[in-house]
């Protein structure tokens, strides 16, 4: 008998342990699942700009940041809605769907904070729209770099 209460409470005890890494693990998890995505900012060579970690891809995405550092103004480049680059640059990003980013960039271009992103169907229409416009920023599934345009991989 005491045998089998033994072995109960050395079972429960490693329970308790492997449940209390549980929130550790799955942080841990968390960023190696971004990491493996491969999220990339696309910008223009004019635009210099070394690395970009998760939160000023969030701000810049969400036009709650709507000029560069050095006071010109960001212009949005993405794909539709329902593209699959675009589905999962907004969950993993922006932490939020498709439908409510479109919205939440409606609203602020209704009311005038903010004009709206440039919507384009290839990455050769993305290349061609950076190519063009030096204050532009947009994101890929895919590292893209020519004469005129650089990416740069999301840090968490």
């Amino acid at each position: 008998m005491n045998q089998l209460v033994v072995m109960i409470v050395l079972f429960l005890s490693l329970c308790s342990v492997a449940f209390s890494n549980t929130d550790q693990t799955n942080a841990e998890l968390a960023d190696l699942a971004l990491a493996s995505q491969s999220i990339y900012v696309v910008l223009n060579r004019a635009r210099s700009q070394e690395k970009i970690d998760i939160g000023i891809a969030n701000r810049l995405f969400s036009l709650r940041q709507l000029t560069w550092p050095d006071g010109h103004p960001v212009q949005l480049v993405c794909f539709p809605d329902s593209n699959a680059v675009h589905v999962k640059f907004s969950k993993a990003v922006l932490d939020i769907f498709p439908y409510q980013l479109r919205k939440h960039w409606d609203r602020l271009v209704y009311t005038g904070v903010a004009t709206a992103p440039k919507q384009v169907r290839t990455d050769q229409q993305l290349i061609h729209t950076i190519t063009h416009n030096a204050d532009a920023i947009a994101y890929s599934n895919k590292e893209i770099s020519d004469d005129n345009v650089y990416s740069i991989q999301i840090l968490p």
